[in-house]
């Protein structure tokens, strides 16, 4: 398993999300024009790989956080950002796995869900869900 497909599961997940709850998602280097509604926007964080084991053959953890920022119209209230930062967080839930359907090897786990402390942006209340994950994969 690489970056790239514990990145495409946690996006996967993630579409699955936006698709239920009627929301755009500005994936990261993609053209976006943002919407006059609430939009999602994630930025995938990976932390350094070390070894699950002893040996040269132990499998590698990889660690990082999956960060989605949750952006609402400013002026509303916290309440519509705040209320979907809670369903991605369930969304998200400690200790689901992530699989690839036919890849048995690739694996990603939830460890948390948790939304930080909101920001204003130029035109946009945003409140970010870090989501922290854990992945095991064979050492290249």
């Amino acid at each position: 398993m690489s970056w790239s497909t514990v990145a495409g599961l946690l996006d996967g997940h993630l579409s699955t999300f936006a698709t239920a709850q009627s929301l755009s998602v500005a994936w990261e280097n993609r053209s976006f024009t943002p919407p006059d509604a609430a939009y999602l926007r994630p930025h995938f964080l990976p932390a350094t790989t070390r070894a699950d084991g002893l040996g040269s053959e132990a499998q590698d953890l990889q660690r990082g956080v999956y960060q989605v920022d949750v952006l609402g119209l400013p002026g509303k209230g916290r309440g519509a950002v705040f209320g979907l930062g809670d369903a991605l967080r369930a969304h998200f839930r400690r200790g689901m796995t992530l699989t690839s359907g036919t890849m048995t090897d690739a694996k990603v786990v939830i460890e948390t869900a948790a939304m930080g402390p909101e920001m204003e942006e130029a035109t946009r209340y945003k409140r970010p869900v870090s989501i922290t994950f854990r992945a095991y994969m064979d050492p290249a």
